[in-house]
């Protein structure tokens, strides 16, 4: 049982909250210089419990079209329901058990350590949370659940690593929040892309049912070269553009030339499952070079 849950918590994919909660605090770093390791596991704890919530109530929202799905890659949920190992249900309660938790650790945070503001940036996590997955909204179906993810991961969670460690945000770099947005932007279509036979036939509008597969390809290309670009000119301090370009453009945009020559670009779509799972993987390959690179200059001033 407890392995279901595991499963249904997809550790696989903490990735993306923990990526931006890294470097909220690498922006904290090197504006302030200050890191402190205790906040650092606060914020890890905290982010587990965020991704927990939000899989779970996603999963209870989509389970009849991942019942449906048979191409998910990446996506479709995290197959517990289908599999039959826990229940829309028992991942719903679940999911309010979660959600105590945050609120138990938010209000801690807020009167035992001095962090009042962090109320209020789990109260819009959560708010988007539901806003993705849950009526009245339901945008993950409805569409447009895209600028969700860029607001909720590329922003959001950015601003609550920053702020956990600085106390403040009247320091925060805003601009930072432009390539950050359109990288998470751009990564949910991207898992939008093996999901498009289920999302299709169960009138589920991502972006990719919307727009098409090859124009959502053809963006989500576009959307990471504007943020590998964009991203050089919010960041703070930088004293050798060139390294950080050597550092974390180069490779990243040399991936995007490599997926647009390889022809994945032009052939990647879901009845061609190997290049479409290439496509996936080799643009994710990017975003997640740009991101750890971009923090690893941050911390270490290597730009």
């Amino acid at each position: 049982m407890l392995k279901s849950w595991i499963q249904a918590a997809r550790p696989a994919a903490h990735g993306m909250i923990l990526i931006p909660l890294l470097a909220g605090q690498a922006l904290a770093f090197r504006i302030h210089g200050v890191f402190d390791w205790s906040w650092f596991f606060h914020l890890e704890l905290y982010g587990i419990l965020y991704q927990i919530y939000v899989l779970y109530i996603n999963d209870y929202a989509d389970e009849e079209l991942d019942r449906d799905n048979h191409t998910y890659w990446f996506s479709g949920g995290s197959r517990v329901i289908p599999q039959g190992k826990l229940s829309g249900q028992a991942l719903w309660i679940g999911s309010w058990v979660i959600l105590g938790l945050l609120l138990a650790q938010a209000l801690y945070w807020g009167v035992a350590l001095q962090r009042p503001g962090m109320l209020l940036l789990m109260i819009g996590a959560v708010g988007l949370g539901w806003a993705y997955s849950l009526p009245p909204l339901r945008l993950s179906c409805q569409g447009h659940g895209e600028i969700l993810q860029g607001v909720g991961c590329g922003v959001l969670l950015t601003l609550t690593g920053f702020y956990t460690q600085v106390g403040s945000l009247e320091s925060f770099p805003w601009m930072a929040g432009v390539p950050l947005f359109l990288i998470f932007y751009a990564g949910n279509i991207i898992t939008a892309l093996h999901d498009y036979p289920a999302d299709l036939a169960g009138n589920k509008r991502t972006y990719p049912v919307r727009l098409g597969q090859r124009r959502s390809r053809k963006h989500i290309l576009a959307l990471l070269f504007c943020a590998y670009i964009l991203i050089s000119w919010v960041t703070p301090n930088l004293t050798n553009p060139a390294s950080f370009f050597a550092l974390a453009q180069a490779p990243s945009l040399l991936i995007l030339l490599i997926v647009k020559s390889k022809g994945w670009f032009e052939r990647g779509d879901i009845e061609n499952t190997d290049e479409c799972q290439k496509f996936v993987l080799w643009t994710t390959l990017s975003q997640v070079w740009l991101l750890l690179a971009w923090i690893t200059s941050l911390f270490w001033g290597i730009a």
